[in-house]
């Protein structure tokens, strides 16, 4: 279990952190950052500085003081501190938050892969599934597709199958956002 969900504590700090950036970086914020930040008129950046001081307040204050406790979650230690019902609730509640943000984090690439390789043949065979749910069929098979194959290689490798993904991910946001710039730089 130690392998499986803290990566047998032995991962290197860098794929952690290049983990943890692109986890936090979803397809969401890759699609709607820039069009947020182009009709918001760039508010969004002290949101970004925030956020770069909370990671700094986390590393250096909260770690130190959770690691030598060799924890597996943090509701571990809301359990030893205050009680069960307490890491039930905040367990519940860290669930339904992270249900709703991954629906969204699942739907937005599929909803980009349909419009990029639409499938009419799937089309018409999800047809009533998808009118139900208010989508077409492409993006059902691509929501199908993409919550499993992140499903699959999750459960077959636990954290540190995540940890690695995570890495590749961040090196394609990073290509994606420098080629971007310079597509825009050139225009």
């Amino acid at each position: 279990t130690d392998d499986y969900f803290v990566a047998g504590r032995k991962m290197h700090w860098f794929p952690l952190a290049l983990s943890i950036w692109a986890s936090l970086t979803s397809a969401n914020s890759m699609l709607g950052g820039p069009a947020y930040g182009y009709s918001q008129d760039l508010q969004y950046v002290p949101m970004a500085l925030v956020s770069i001081l909370g990671a700094l307040f986390a590393v250096y204050l909260v770690l130190p003081l959770l690691y030598p406790l060799r924890l597996t979650t943090a509701y571990t230690y809301l359990e030893m501190r205050y009680s069960l019902a307490v890491r039930t609730v905040g367990s519940a509640l860290f669930m339904l938050l992270r249900g709703g943000w991954l629906a969204s984090v699942i739907y937005a690439p599929s909803l980009a892969l349909s419009g990029v390789i639409p499938l009419p043949s799937i089309d018409k065979a999800l047809g009533p599934v998808a009118e139900y749910c208010g989508i077409d069929g492409s993006t059902a098979f691509w929501i199908l597709i993409v919550g499993l194959g992140a499903t699959i290689y999750t459960v077959l490798g636990g954290l540190k199958a995540v940890i690695w993904t995570d890495v590749a991910q961040f090196f394609v946001f990073v290509i994606g956002i420098v080629s971007i710039w310079f597509l825009l730089l050139s225009e």
